[in-house]
């Protein structure tokens, strides 16, 4: 009976430790599988976590586009970007397109293993971020909660 029970508690030790490993959390999720070739992606959380979209073309007007996994619009929401579009974004901190300060990031199609020694993406733009900014932006002010537009092919 002892032995039993002994290999019972062992069994649940084991089990137990196996369930724990789960409660620590998902890896850092990749910009890269997280976003599709083609589209402009931007997380509401650093380390592209949290609430995410993904766009197509220019879009004017971020208060009108809301996330994919939460509710609410984008505007002034964005802590983590990624470009796998075509060609270089614009992404504005005005509404409306050819307003206010501006920062590019590179054209990023297939991921930054096609695109060396420019920048696609940025895991935290409280920190800066781009490839060139204007209009009252340099790549080292934050950015965090700033986008409220963008614009391809510039």
């Amino acid at each position: 009976m002892k032995r039993v029970l002994g290999a019972a508690v062992a069994l649940l030790a084991v089990g137990g430790a196996c369930a724990c490993a789960g409660v620590l959390g998902p890896a850092t999720a990749s910009a890269n599988t997280e976003c599709q070739d083609g589209k402009l992606c931007l997380w509401g959380q650093t380390d592209y976590e949290g609430c995410k979209v993904g766009m197509q073309g220019d879009e004017a007007y971020y208060n009108a586009v809301g996330w994919n996994n939460c509710a609410g619009d984008i505007e002034d929401k964005a802590e983590s970007v990624k470009n796998r579009g075509n060609c270089n974004v614009r992404i504005r901190k005005n509404l409306g397109i050819n307003t206010g300060p501006y920062v590019v990031f590179a054209r990023g199609f297939g991921g930054p293993d096609n695109n060396p020694g420019v920048t696609i993406q940025d895991p935290n733009l409280g920190n800066g971020g781009g490839n060139n900014a204007g209009g009252g932006w340099s790549t080292s002010d934050s950015m965090a909660n700033e986008f409220s537009s963008h614009d391809f092919c510039v």
